[in-house]
């Protein structure tokens, strides 16, 4: 069952890729998206507490998604799930990183939960 989950988690973040990846070709960085997606798709992220969904360009093959979630509030911070292209070191199971107010959990493949608690 949880693998399942994961495997829809994934074919879901890599359609959602697919359909903006024209927008990095145009050379764009920063792209986000959430209210050009259909409305159905829309009300599914909501239902499930993801408020903004973001692309991000890192380098010239590698991109990650970037959902912000209305998981946690203040004083814990503002609560992110990604999802890296191209797996790197963080995003692999166990690791950690603080630094100020940001932490990073890597929980495999591919994925990073990221809490930023600054109050700005």
């Amino acid at each position: 069952m949880r693998k399942n989950k994961n495997k829809h988690k994934n074919d879901r973040t890599k359609t959602l890729h697919k359909k903006r990846l024209q927008n990095f070709q145009k050379g764009r960085r920063y792209v986000s998206y959430m209210e050009q997606l259909d409305s159905t798709l829309q009300k599914e992220l909501r239902q499930k507490g993801i408020i903004r969904i973001t692309s991000i360009r890192t380098d010239g093959k590698c991109k990650y998604i970037q959902y912000m979630t209305n998981w946690a509030k203040h004083p814990v911070g503002d609560f992110f799930l990604n999802y890296d292209v191209c797996p790197i070191e963080k995003t692999k199971k166990g690791y950690y990183k603080q630094d100020s107010f940001i932490e990073i959990w890597g929980v495999g493949n591919g994925w990073t939960i990221l809490v930023d608690s600054d109050w700005i």
